[in-house]
Parts: structure tokens; sequence; C-alpha cells
């Protein structure tokens, strides 16, 4: 039922008009900078493994498939979806893509400044406001949602230049998805409480090589130890040690893959003390050694550079490119 409601969308003038400028703007596959602050756009041309941290953003799948494995969730993405991303966590994503079909993103980095002042300002009475347990979700792009988007591209395709000021296009976008059913992590996202959690995460993700205490976390966001584990445990589904490990990981497994690390220097530098340790952890979390998860990749799959971007914007490149840091 739902791929015939996407086939829907797809064939509407709005998605073949928001696709057809998608491909103009973006010839090759990459990543592409928006003159919007916050939007970027990135196009697949091939089947690849993608292994990052994600910070919280609205993707928008414009065409395409993914499957999106997030700590304990994972999501099927494909044509004419969309998918919220609350918190900032580790993200394995496995892309089925081709130069006739690429996959085609659109995506959102949340600008917490402003959806503070969006759900201050169109905020409706709390009987109708619906908060999820849950910091992850997805639904289909529908019509208006297509417009929203072709407004925002037409800034870049009409030959516009980075400006302070928010464009009405992305507070209409933010103030239409915060009125979704999904809409209810945005309204959470808004609060207070994860405002001091999000900050004792990019605090922890600049020092993550280093020995770092859960106390140490608690008091940058200002909680007591017992508080911060829960709300942590909640937004992420993941423990702070348990984070901080997956994150470590991750970035060991990124060195081997793109920098030709061996396993016991990728472990010295993330910060693991002991090499058996490592060996362990990352067989556990990647279901094989490192020596033969990396083979395996490289062998079967078309890995795909990405930087760690914990906390630093991301930065133009073209995937598969000779890549200088």
């Amino acid at each position: 039922m739902s791929h015939i409601i996407t086939q829907e969308y797809i064939q509407h003038p709005a998605a073949k008009h928001l696709m057809s400028k998608c491909l103009t703007l973006m010839p090759k596959p990459g990543r592409y900078t928006s003159v919007v602050d916050h939007l970027m756009t990135v196009r697949y041309d091939s089947d690849s493994i993608v292994s990052m941290v994600v910070k919280p953003a609205i993707y928008f799948i414009l065409q395409g498939f993914g499957h999106i494995e997030l700590a304990f969730f994972q999501k099927v993405t494909t044509n004419q979806s969309f998918l919220i991303i609350g918190p900032q966590m580790p993200m394995v994503a496995r892309i089925k893509a081709s130069r006739e079909h690429p996959l085609i993103v659109m995506v959102l980095h949340i600008d917490f400044k402003l959806l503070r002042a969006i759900e201050i300002m169109t905020s409706p009475g709390q009987d109708s406001i619906v908060f999820p347990d849950y910091w992850v979700t997805n639904g289909l792009m529908d019509v208006n949602m297509n417009k929203l988007l072709l407004k925002l591209l037409n800034r870049d395709q009409n030959g516009g230049a980075p400006t302070q000021l928010t464009p009405p296009e992305l507070i209409e976008l933010y103030a239409y998805v915060m009125k979704l059913p999904q809409g209810g992590i945005l309204k959470r996202m808004a609060g207070e409480a994860y405002s001091s959690l999000l900050h004792s995460i990019y605090w922890a993700n600049d020092r993550y090589t280093n020995p770092l205490a859960v106390t140490d976390l608690a008091k940058e966001a200002d909680m007591s130890l017992t508080s911060y584990h829960r709300h942590f445990k909640a937004i992420t589904t993941l423990s702070p040690l348990q984070y901080l490990k997956t994150i470590r990981l991750m970035e060991a497994r990124r060195l081997m893959l793109f920098y030709g690390n061996s396993a016991a220097t990728a472990c010295q530098k993330v910060g693991y003390e002991s090499p058996s340790q490592f060996n362990r952890e990352y067989k556990r979390f990647f279901s094989m050694p490192p020596h033969k998860e990396i083979s395996y990749t490289i062998h079967f799959n078309k890995p795909v550079y990405q930087p760690l971007s914990l906390n630093h914007r991301f930065k133009p490149l073209l995937i598969n490119s000779a890549v200088i840091e």
C-alpha cells in the first residue's frame, strides 16, 4: 500500500520538478552545500555502505533506497520519504543506487534557535501536541513538502548568495513538518532538557579519544548522574559509555578503511589502551574482526569516504574522489 502512495507522489509535477532541479544542481555524485544555511544535498550513483555520525536532521529522500541502522533503530527509506533523526548518533546506511537511478537526498540540519522560535510562535494548545517516546521517525513526503523544498532550491538555481537572514521558505518548512504526526520530535528538540543534553554530547565528541567519566558529561549538562543516564538513554537508546564506544569504533573503521591504518594504529588513535579489547568490541559491533571486516567491505561493496563529522560542518567533497583533509 505504501508503495502505491509513494509512486503517486513521484508522479506529481512538484516532485518531478524538484528532482529535475536537484539533478541540475548535482551533476555528479557528492555532497553539495546550499546558499540556505544548514541545508545540503547528497547524490550517490552506486551501491555503497556509509558509516558516520549523523547530526539532528530531517532527511528528505527524493529518490532511491537505503537501509538505515541507528544504534538499535532500523529504518528502510525509499522514494519520496522523509526521516527525522533527533539525537546525534552513529549511523550505518546500506545504499542501493546506480547512474540510471541515483539516490538523491536533501538534508536539513536542525537549527535549534530557529526551531525554538517557531515553537514559541506557532505552538497550539498543549492538548493537541503529541510528544513521542522515540527520537527517530519517518513518513511519506507529500505534495506540500515537495513544493516547499522546491522553493528553497530555487534560491540555489537563481544564483542566490548566502545571507544572515532566515529564508521565509525555511520557516514555512519547519512549521509544516512540526504540524505532522512525526513533528512531535521537533517539539521535544525545542526544549531546554534536550539542549543541555546535546551540549554535553558535543563536549564529549571533542574529547572522545581521552578517558571520559560519565560524571563529567552529567556536569556539562548540569544534571544529576541518575537524570543524565535516563535522558541520554531515552534520546540515543545508548548509555553514555556505549555511545563513546560506538564513536571510537566507527572512527577506527574510517581510519583503517580510508587511510590504510593498521588495527593497532587505529585502536591507539581512538583511545583504546588494549588491542585485544579493541578487537573483541570491534568484532561484536561489526560482526567480524577488523582486518576481515575491512577486506570484506572493500571487496564486496564500494565504501564511500565520510568524515566523522561530529561537531563540524560538512565540507563540499566529491564521493569516491581523492580526499584531502
